[in-house]
């Protein structure tokens, strides 16, 4: 009968934990998310601004019209060219802010860092600022592994 019980409280636990999953949170991340592919898409010219519009705060609003958009859309097509393989790197929750850091790959530089932050109040997330930047993955990695291998060496030498 105790086992029983025991099983019944584990199960329990285990169904309601899971209801975490589901929560409100995953839902404004997911809507976070579609934006930005918008974002991607209308920086990319694939898409009119008219469509990342509704997403905007007021003040990016007034500061991103159409004169700016052409411009920043000739910069990321002379610098970074098609976008794809769009993927979340990091997400930092903060008191009525979110902020995205995202990697694609691009075709004129490795790859491309998107940093993108969404007011949050209440359950709406409102596009206020982004910015991109090249940036070269593979270099990075190479010197993180000759920093702990160098690492490694001076612990190794430090033991004898």
């Amino acid at each position: 009968m105790k086992k029983l019980i025991a099983l019944l409280v584990m199960v329990m636990s285990l169904g309601f934990s899971s209801l975490g999953f589901c929560s409100s949170a995953s839902d404004l991340l997911a809507k976070e998310e579609q934006v930005v592919e918008t974002l991607v898409k209308v920086m990319g010219s694939e898409a009119e601004l008219s469509t990342l519009q509704p997403y905007m705060t007021d003040g990016l609003q007034k500061n991103f019209r159409a004169a700016q958009v052409q411009k920043a859309q000739k910069g990321v097509s002379d610098n970074f060219g098609k976008m794809s393989n769009l993927r979340l790197l990091r997400l930092d929750k903060q008191k009525d802010a979110d902020i995205l850091i995202y990697v694609a790959d691009a075709k004129k530089v490795p790859n491309v860092r998107i940093e993108v932050i969404f007011e949050t109040k209440g359950k709406k997330a409102m596009l206020n600022s982004f910015g991109m930047s090249p940036i070269d993955l593979q270099k990075i990695e190479q010197q993180i592994q000759q920093q702990a291998a160098a690492a490694q060496k001076k612990q190794a030498a430090a033991q004898k």
